[in-house]
């Protein structure tokens, strides 16, 4: 019976179980008797004796601490699993406040005793606040890791040492096409190979050159690697997709559209990073495919929607009007702000105490003492949106009214009403004609505004 099909109650004692058998034989006098039977594991009982044979187990050992791996994890995980409880049931939530509470327990009791490790695809679990509107008991509390890409070289390593096999060896050149192509994805690169091998198994043993390279591959991306790309993308089409609406504008070579939006909620690029589908260029400064197979596989899935009609480009013109002049609004709130709080402080001290007021909702779990004043309002670290400028401005209105004609509500009214269109460029939502006015007007009057001091003040 698989992990997924018990209830929570009956998987903490599965996850025992497995323990034990792995090391039953390493142990004086085996671990007879462990874990507790199965009526001990009642939904009431469960936590208790799960910690109570955790630590016995724990004994018998050795003090050796313990480490479970949970893998696949989307299988347990709310709205992703197969089966019906965990899916939209409670389980994950009484199963991982188990994992949790005994875990903490455990280990400032005495020296360490067991971990868990989560590993999956799909980090929904631990990035959900809520579950079914209860708490989640992993919400922000694993530290995440992504697996990284092959580089060149161990894609030649990998390569070399199943073509040695085969009898397949590859030119230098295609180690690089290959990184270049497919980012260095273990999985894209072996499928890849197993159809170059297909296409050349009567020649074997032979050297795979640039042409028989480019044939596998062209013949690779036409078939196979359509379902490959799609069960790639299928975390971002299903769960993310603000994310995977960002990828569409990048394929179409907008640039300057995808970096303003990463620009403004860098947390949402994390996941593309993440998953090596595309990386920042310091160089360049802005974001580029590193998978280049994943462009052209966007490019062509949507090639009808690359040509737009007059409405789709007036909207995309809309959307990027609207991001520039936001982006130029912000960069210009920030350094006010910051100079003006500091002038009626005095000292950064007190000063970053004002401000991470406003920030410290949005960056838990991070400690202002570890940034400098500057870097409350530049740092990629911390999240500052445009709706904390505001707030920040309003909590001490009496510093800023100056700059804004001493006129609060309209303050407010603009800062909002340019939030919103904000949003909506951002969701790739359509802005009315009259949508579009109002933030054409609200937005030139936060423009003159800045403008204005910036020229009194220099």
């Amino acid at each position: 019976m698989s992990f997924q099909k018990y209830r929570w109650n009956e998987c903490l004692r599965y996850v025992l179980i497995q323990l034990v058998d792995k090391y039953k034989s390493k142990t004086k006098g085996g671990l007879k008797n462990l874990p507790s039977g199965i009526e001990a594991y009642s939904e009431k009982d469960a936590q208790v004796n799960f910690k109570k044979d955790l630590v016995a187990i724990y004994e018998k050992l050795g003090k050796k601490s313990i480490l479970l791996i949970f893998d696949e994890i989307e299988r347990i995980t709310i709205n992703t699993a197969t089966v019906e409880h965990w899916k939209k049931g409670l389980d994950s939530v009484f199963f991982w406040e188990c994992m949790k509470s005994t875990l903490t327990s455990l280990n400032q009791a005495d020296k360490s005793i067991f971990s868990f490790m989560i590993v999956g695809t799909n980090p929904t679990c631990i990035e959900s606040r809520k579950i079914q509107e209860e708490d989640n008991p992993i919400f922000e509390s694993v530290s995440v890791d992504y697996l990284e890409q092959f580089d060149v070289a161990e894609t030649r390593e990998m390569l070399k040492k199943l073509g040695n096999f085969m009898g397949v060896q590859f030119e230098d050149v295609i180690y690089g096409k290959l990184v270049e192509d497919y980012g260095g994805h273990p999985f894209l690169t072996r499928q890849l190979c197993s159809v170059i091998y297909q296409q050349n198994k009567g020649d074997i043993p032979i050297k795979i050159n640039r042409k028989k390279y480019n044939k596998a591959k062209s013949s690779f991306n036409q078939d196979k690697g359509i379902r490959y790309m799609n069960l790639i993308l299928s975390v971002l089409t299903d769960f993310y997709k603000d994310e995977y609406t960002m990828l569409q504008w990048l394929a179409k070579g907008d640039n300057d559209f995808f970096n303003s939006l990463a620009k403004e909620s860098p947390s949402d690029v994390a996941h593309l990073e993440g998953y090596g589908i595309i990386s920042y260029s310091e160089s360049d400064r802005e974001y580029d495919f590193r998978m280049d197979a994943i462009q052209e596989f966007l490019q062509n899935k949507y090639r009808y929607n690359i040509s737009e009609s007059d409405e789709e480009n007036k909207q995309k013109s809309r959307h990027r009007e609207a991001a520039q002049r936001i982006n130029d609004v912000e960069l210009k709130l920030r350094d006010i702000i910051r100079r003006l709080i500091l002038g009626a402080y005095r000292t950064t001290e007190k000063s970053k105490i004002v401000v991470w007021k406003t920030l410290s909702t949005r960056n838990k779990g991070k400690d202002c003492a570890t940034y400098t004043y500057k870097e409350l309002f530049y740092s990629v670290d911390l999240k500052i949106f445009f709706s904390d400028l505001r707030i920040i401005i309003e909590d001490d209105w009496e510093i800023f009214q100056e700059v804004f004609e001493g006129q609060k509500q309209r303050f407010k009214d603009s800062m909002q009403i340019v939030n919103g269109c904000r949003n909506r460029a951002y969701h790739s939502k359509s802005l009315t004609e009259k949508e579009f006015t109002d933030f054409r007007e609200n937005i030139k009057w936060l423009e003159t505004c800045l403008a204005n001091w910036d020229r009194e003040v220099g």
